[in-house]
This record gives C-alpha cells, sequence and structure tokens, in this order.
C-alpha cells in the first residue's frame, strides 16, 4: 500500500481508523524514533515508508502494525526566454504550448515559433509525470 503524487497535488494525511485507540507513527527505516503519537493521521514529514500501530487504552493490547510507502515528487516551474522569434523552453521530458489559454495542436516541443500576438505558456512535466 502507498501514495505516490506531484508535489503541486494535494498531499494526504496517511491514516489509521481505530476508534478509542493510541496511536503511534514511526518511520521503518528506524523504529526507534516515534514521529507522531496519539493521533490518528499523520502528514509525513518526507518521502520514505512510515507504520502506525494502534493501542489499546484500558487494555493495551496492540494492533498489528501497518505500513504504507509515502513519495512526493517534485514539480519544477519552465522558465521561459525569447529570442524575438522563438520562445524556448528549460528542459523537460514532455511539452504542450497554449496562446491566450487555448492549446496549441501539435507544438509539443521545447520551443515555439511565435508568430502571432498572444499570451503564450507552456505546460511541462517531468518522468514522473509531474
Amino acid at each position: 500500500m502507498g501514495w505516490q503524487g506531484c508535489d503541486t497535488e494535494s498531499i494526504p494525511d496517511l491514516s489509521v481508523n481505530d476508534l478509542g485507540a493510541i496511536y503511534a507513527w514511526w518511520d521503518v527505516a528506524d523504529p526507534t524514533v516515534i514521529l507522531a503519537y496519539d493521533q490518528p493521521s499523520f502528514s509525513p514529514p518526507y518521502n520514505g515508508t512510515f507504520a502506525a500501530q494502534a493501542i489499546d487504552p484500558i487494555s493495551g493490547c496492540e494492533s498489528p502494525a501497518q505500513s504504507v510507502s509515502f513519495e512526493v515528487f517534485e514539480t519544477e516551474k519552465p522558465q521561459l526566454g525569447y529570442d524575438g522569434t522563438y520562445l524556448m523552453s528549460t528542459p523537460a521530458d514532455h511539452y504542450q504550448w497554449y496562446r491566450d489559454g487555448l492549446l496549441e495542436f501539435g507544438e509539443t516541443s521545447q520551443s515555439y515559433q511565435v508568430d502571432l500576438n498572444g499570451i503564450y505558456h507552456v505546460v511541462t512535466t517531468n518522468a514522473d509525470d509531474c
């Protein structure tokens, strides 16, 4: 079980649901450090695999630990240059150009020849599809 997404997306909290329990969250790579305690949800501070365990506060019984991997891919906003004829984007894996908010069909390269007045922008994605 895991979550992967781009840093431009809404990043979910990890959560378990065992009403009335006390919770402990830790990084599987270092189980000696408790990252959160007594919270049914947890916002991971970095990429990794995290585990949670519910503890009944009355009996002290512990549920089996559940783990989840969590990975956020970073994105970079493209920088644009213009030489009087071509707009040029910083490197990316995929490009899509727009003029005045409308898709420019087939314009999917790093550079775009400007032949009409307008407001241009490019949407880029990287190898992680972000």
